[in-house]
């Protein structure tokens, strides 16, 4: 040692002996032994900062008057307790939550750290690489420039946490300038997972209205309900249920539900959410909730499938408390289970005793509540040949006439119905013969009686009767009937009126039998007849004959009084009428023709029903088989193959729009929203526009028959179709009713919206319109 340091130490010692307390020499065993401010060095003498150590000095030293000098150890620093400084939200748990996920904001936290020592050093954050993404810095740096509270704060990265809910851990450790350390745990909790939703569940039983009031009978190998263990009807509603789970957070405001088809939305109301049973990592429930839907409020629905089946797609969102957003639907392309409430447009179905062999007819009643009949080609020897069905399937009266059936049976005011057995040749000594009958409602017990009148010698009766009222007070129901076939032509009768007589001892009557031949210009056999106030229209191959009602209950066949159609067309069905009286007759004519015509009466001394100006219209492709509708604006028809056809019913002209269907079909019914419904010979239902087609469903195919159009009535804010299919293979013929996207156009005198030609199109005033 060289004289200059001796000389310095000396002079430390004894500076550094005025400093410490009162002690042998200003000696130290520990940092307690020295004033305040002092700390004992390594030496045993009592040392205090100060002076500049340029260099710096190693973990342990502190610099005194310029030199570093080595300090015994001493207690770390004391970490405090940590305090939120970011607002939080508070959890179903009673707890302090943040939100995390991409985009998530910082969290802000405050810590004190003391030391009485040789003061702290440094206060340092390390997340747990466990808790946060792939690839986040788990090192926090304190916040700089440090804050004037005298904390240290640290912005925990929120956003690191994904796909997880629970804490983000993390440890602080503090150093003081001996390098005394120490740690202390810490967390917040975070969470960026969403609730569970589950996809919400159809309880099919609690179905309403009652089974009962839409399908009476058991279900059954000849009975078959669309509402079931996995569908609903178009105007039920059902109990909907779904579970919400967020072991985070948890649960924020009730959530919602929508249920969405055929691009028709509605938003569902919550009934009150029940606890039950609880997360596994946490104290939160899971919450049930329930709702009712009510399948009425949605104004359409998807398009079905061929068993017309439709789906409504169930869509449950919740939000747990820090605004992560969940739903529960049905997985994309699914067409059952939850998610899902599966609609059948087929309300019931009901298989009877034969094939269909017209068109059902509607019973008068309140819409929606009508009874439908149905005859059928069933030998009558067997059992029923005439059935009618209740609104909700069950049969309410059977009848077996013995003549047969053919064609459309029409429904008279009071819900008498009518029929003709068709061309029963040979019969006796004639080549051709016919029966009417009166069927009669039983007033109780399900069996009505049938009145047949006496058979029709020379004539076959196989077109559809058209139903009228006679003059009187009150006025009593005729029904008016085209023979289609004759022994002889020209000389046997085609043209008969049959009535009802209940207080007669012969309750069926045939009050006229008439020859509408040459000299009424009728070309051919007759077609049918239709009728507009007191005048008959029959049609032939010449087109078509007006002859007015003569005495109330017969036909005026004289030449005098006979109006033909100008022209020479084969009118293959009866014409419909506009007007009362009649001021246009529209017919569709036969292969030779394939033309719409649209007619008026001229006076003069030759009176005659000639084209209005516009018409006829450009041939169709194939012959129109069938009566058209209209609607006051435009014409419909359809012809034998299969296509649809539109014109302007005032102008005529090429068809405004047609749509090939591929397959022969009904004629078309009127629908409101400006579509056509048909019934192709595959069987299928369908709503035919100037967009296409829509198919239903599709039911038994039709082979050799023809389809005759559905009888469609209203039920609540859409139309009811019942239909009468072909067998297919599937048996015996079924009626299916059908609920329909739409209702039904009703008839007027200038609307004629359904082929048929029973009361309710031959605009009889006195009849109630089966519609």
């Amino acid at each position: 040692m060289n004289l200059r340091s001796a000389g310095r130490l000396s002079w430390i010692a004894l500076a550094t002996l005025v400093a410490c307390k009162p002690a042998a020499h200003g000696n130290c065993a520990a940092h307690t032994d020295c004033r305040d401010g002092s700390l004992c060095s390594l030496g045993g003498v009592c040392v205090a900062l100060s002076g500049n150590c340029a260099a710096g000095c190693a973990p342990g030293e502190i610099c005194s008057f310029g030199e570093c000098v080595g300090v015994m150890s001493h207690s770390p620093p004391q970490i405090g307790a940590i305090a939120l400084l970011t607002s939080g939200t508070v959890g179903e748990d009673g707890q302090i939550w943040f939100a995390g996920g991409s985009g998530a904001p910082v969290v802000e936290i405050a810590v004190s750290v003391t030391d009485t020592g040789s003061g702290v050093a440094s206060v340092s954050l390390r997340l747990f690489a466990s808790d946060v993404a792939a690839g986040t810095p788990l090192d926090v740096s304190p916040v700089t420039p440090p804050p004037a509270d005298g904390r240290w704060h640290f912005r925990l990265p929120a956003s690191a946490v994904r796909g997880r809910e629970g804490q983000m851990r993390f440890t602080i450790t503090a150093l003081d300038n001996a390098q005394n350390a120490s740690s202390a745990p810490g967390a917040i909790l975070v969470d960026a997972l969403p609730p569970s939703v589950s996809a919400p569940h159809v309880d099919y039983s609690s179905a309403l209205p009652a089974l009962l009031s839409v399908c009476s009978p058991p279900e059954s190998a000849t009975f078959h309900c669309g509402r079931g263990t996995d569908h609903l009807l178009r105007d039920d509603s059902a109990t909907i249920s779904f579970d919400v789970r967020d072991c985070g957070a948890g649960i924020a405001a009730a959530p919602a539900a929508i249920a969405s088809s055929g691009g028709a939305t509605v938003t569902l109301t919550m009934k009150s959410g029940s606890n039950g049973g609880s997360c596994t990592s946490s104290t939160n429930t899971v919450h049930h909730y329930a709702f009712t839907l009510d399948l009425s409020k949605l104004d359409s629905l998807d398009t079905s499938d061929v068993t017309g089946t439709s789906l409504v797609q169930l869509v449950a969102s919740a939000a747990d408390a820090v605004g992560n957003v969940a739903q529960g639907k049905a997985p994309a392309g699914a067409t059952s289970g939850d998610g899902l409430a599966l609609v059948s447009l087929v309300r019931w179905r009901a298989q009877l005793r034969g094939v269909a062999t017209g068109a059902p007819a509607l019973l008068p009643g309140a819409a929606g509540a009508r009874q439908v009949a149905v005859g059928t080609d069933a030998a009558p020897s067997g059992g029923a040949n005439l059935f009618v069905l209740n609104p909700d399937g069950s049969q309410a009266w059977s009848a077996s006439v013995t003549a047969g059936i053919a064609h459309d049976v029409a429904a008279g005011s009071a819900g008498v119905l009518y029929s003709v057995s068709g061309d029963l040749s040979p019969c006796g000594s004639n080549t051709h013969c016919g029966t009417f009958s009166v069927i009669v409602p039983p007033a109780s017990g399900t069996t009505g009686t049938v009145y047949s009148c006496s058979q029709v010698t020379g004539a076959g009766l196989d077109a559809s009767p058209a139903v009228t009222t006679a003059p009187g007070s009150p006025p009593s129901e005729i029904a008016i009937v085209a023979a289609t076939s004759q022994d002889t032509a020209g000389v046997s009768n085609n043209a008969f009126v049959f009535q009802y007589q209940p207080a007669a001892t012969t309750k069926c009557k045939q009050l006229a039998a008439r020859l509408l031949g040459a000299a009424n210009n009728v070309s051919g056999q007759l077609k049918g007849v239709s009728i507009a106030g007191s005048t008959y229209f029959f049609s032939h191959g010449g087109g078509f004959t007006s002859v007015p009602q003569l005495n109330g209950t017969d036909i005026d066949t004289s030449a005098a009084n006979s109006v033909s159609f100008n022209g020479s067309v084969p009118a293959l069905a009866p014409p419909s009428l506009s007007g009362s009286p009649a001021s246009d007759a529209i017919f569709g004519g036969g292969s030779s023709d394939k033309k719409i015509h649209r007619t008026q009466k001229s006076g003069g001394v030759t009176p005659a029903w000639n084209d209005v100006t516009g018409f006829p219209t450009p041939a169709a492709v194939s012959a129109l088989t069938f009566s058209p509708v209209f609607d006051g604006t435009n014409i419909h028809a359809a012809d034998d193959q299969g296509t649809i056809y539109t014109w302007s019913e005032m102008s005529g002209g090429s068809p405004v729009w047609s749509v090939s269907l591929g397959a022969g079909v009904s004629a078309p019914v009127l629908m409101q929203n400006g579509s056509l419904l048909v019934l192709k010979n595959t069987g299928a239902l369908a709503l035919v526009s100037a967009a296409g087609m829509l198919n239903l469903v599709t039911l038994g195919s039709f082979s050799p028959q023809s389809p005759s159009p559905p009888a469609v009535d209203q039920r609540g804010s859409w139309g009811l179709a019942y239909v009468a299919d072909g067998g297919g293979g599937n048996g015996p013929g079924w009626v299916s009713s059908v609920q329909l996207p739409a209702l039904p156009v009703l008839p007027t005198t200038t609307i004629w919206p359904r082929p048929g030609h029973d009361s309710c199109n031959s605009r009889n005033a006195g009849s109630s319109c089966n519609y």
